[in-house]
């Protein structure tokens, strides 16, 4: 059994993820992708559910599933390319704290039967807690960061030299230092080498 604190630090963690897919799972509902928006938001239910009632291998399972469907709709261009990079980044740190942390059955007793779905969203709304804020991405990237995030995710890594033929005439290299100093801060990408060396691979 997890001790009590640490259970604790896990549930308010899984309650910032499940209310990051809620929010994607509503922007694709707006987006007329009703079925997969459903889909997301009645397994990230799921996952809080089991994480209540559940074993460790059904849990871990769901959240399987679950990273799947994040594929499944970045291969559709459905989610931008920092979401799904946060919501997998995220969800794979918890997957390795219960791979740490738990030992078999995940029960809370009490709390698993004031469980309920339908009250789910309400909870979320009143305790106000909200994901890393790489999730809103409209306000805190700007279309080149977007860009080279897609582009060092779909080619591994990249070089100094690549970035700047990739925007050669339209800014200058002091810029594209300062979009790539700021997607390495927010985490999303790392650096190796050094001057022309240099390569930015994702994280």
């Amino acid at each position: 059994m997890l001790e009590k604190d640490k259970k604790l630090e896990l549930q308010s963690e899984l309650i910032k993820l499940v209310d990051a897919v809620c929010r994607v799972g509503d922007a694709l509902d707006k987006q007329g992708e009703v079925v997969l928006a459903t889909e997301l938001k009645q397994q990230a239910t799921e996952i809080y559910k089991l994480f209540f009632i559940g074993t460790k291998r059904d849990l871990l399972l769901q959240i399987e599933y679950l990273t799947g469907l994040f594929d499944l709709a970045q291969t559709r261009h459905l989610i931008k390319d920092v979401n799904f990079i946060v919501l997998n980044r995220e969800f794979g740190v918890f997957r390795q704290k219960l791979g740490n942390d738990l030992t078999g059955a995940v029960k809370a007793g009490a709390e698993a039967q004031n469980f309920h779905p339908a009250n789910h969203k309400q909870r979320l709304q009143k305790q106000s807690i909200k994901i890393k804020k790489p999730l809103k991405q409209k306000k805190q990237f700007n279309a080149r960061q977007e860009k080279l995030l897609s582009v060092i995710k779909n080619k591994k890594e990249i070089s100094i030299s690549e970035v700047s033929d990739m925007f050669k005439g339209q800014v200058t290299d002091k810029t594209i230092r300062r979009d790539l100093i700021y997607l390495m801060k927010c985490g999303l990408i790392g650096r190796r080498g050094d001057k022309r060396w240099t390569k930015y691979y994702l994280k």
